[in-house]
């Protein structure tokens, strides 16, 4: 078509372009006028090339048969009462050789209609735009994402680069030998630092304790060798029961404690000035008798003396 050429569909007519390409059609280009909504065309292995763009506001296009349209980089829009109806059939969009493609658009989804089937696909370079699952699923394959394949990209990449936990470990060794996170090595680099004074274990401090300072004692038993030891200096000083006791006696012979000692203590008095003291029973009656003859207790004499009066 000429630049201003035009083509009207009038009130309720349908024009049919069949096996043929309508060329120069857009904006600067030629045009396709459609009178009312009632005015369609009818494409079957028909389309169009486009030199600008076109926007359709009212009456109807219907792709019957195989179509494509050359976009180029222009877009066809259905807007206002316009519509496009594909019926069983692939309206293809060509790009040819555009450096970005062009589109068949609708202002809402009233402008198309797909029937039975049809469809509106994208060609690239000559070649459909391939969108079948299997198709997807080859291009997935190509590009490999198991676990497996990525550790040995990254092998091949960079043979310093690991991820395992024990090729780390061993990073760690090779890098710097002196580090190590395990007790058994913590203690043997404490014991190599520089000082034998550092230890952690309770028989090693109590060693040092002993080293330091043999006065320094906590055992029961090492605080009574203390004590006797000290008695050099202070015979007085014990602790046990019966040295307290033997400490007692020999301070005051006099002081005693045992009711023997007290017997023995009372009868060494009577026998050196008092032979009159006595405290048994039959002592005190004997003395009663000394002191008195005539005075008797006893029942049996009471009754004797009665007798005589009598």
């Amino acid at each position: 078509m000429a630049a201003g050429a035009t083509i009207t569909i009038t009130a309720g007519a349908n024009v049919f372009m069949t096996d043929l390409l309508l060329k120069g059609l857009g904006a600067g280009g030629g045009s396709i006028v459609f009178g009312s909504n009632s005015s369609q065309l009818t494409l079957s292995n028909a389309g169009f090339d486009l030199v600008g763009n076109v926007t359709q506001t009212q009456g109807s296009v219907l792709v019957s048969g195989p179509s494509t349209w050359t976009l180029k980089n222009f877009n066809y829009t259905f807007g206002g009462t316009s519509l496009l109806t594909v019926d069983g059939v692939t309206l293809w969009k060509d790009q040819a050789g555009a450096a970005t493609p062009g589109t068949i658009a609708f202002a809402s989804g009233a402008n198309e209609s797909l029937i039975n089937q049809g469809t509106i696909c994208q060609t690239v370079c000559g070649d459909t735009l391939a969108t079948t699952t299997a198709f997807i699923q080859s291009e997935i394959d190509a590009l490999r994402t198991s676990t497996g394949f990525l550790q040995s990209e990254i092998d091949a990449c960079c043979n310093a680069l690991k991820t395992s936990t024990g090729f780390l470990q061993s990073e760690i060794d090779r890098v710097f030998t002196l580090l190590k996170t395990s007790t058994g090595f913590l203690q043997s680099e404490i014991d190599a630092i520089s000082t034998t004074a550092l230890r952690t274990s309770t028989g090693f401090l109590q060693s040092q304790i002993d080293a330091c300072c043999n006065s320094l004692k906590t055992s029961t038993g090492f605080l009574q060798s203390e004590i006797d030891s000290l008695s050099s200096v202070d015979s007085g000083l014990k602790t046990s029961t019966g040295f307290l006791q033997s400490e007692i006696d020999a301070c005051c012979n006099a002081l005693k404690t045992s009711t023997g000692f007290l017997q023995s203590e009372i009868d060494a008095v009577n026998s050196t000035g008092l032979a009159a003291l006595r405290t048994s029973t039959g002592f005190l009656q004997s003395e009663i008798d000394s002191v008195n003859s005539i005075l008797r207790t006893s029942t049996g004499f009471f009754t004797i003396r009665d007798r005589c009066m009598l």
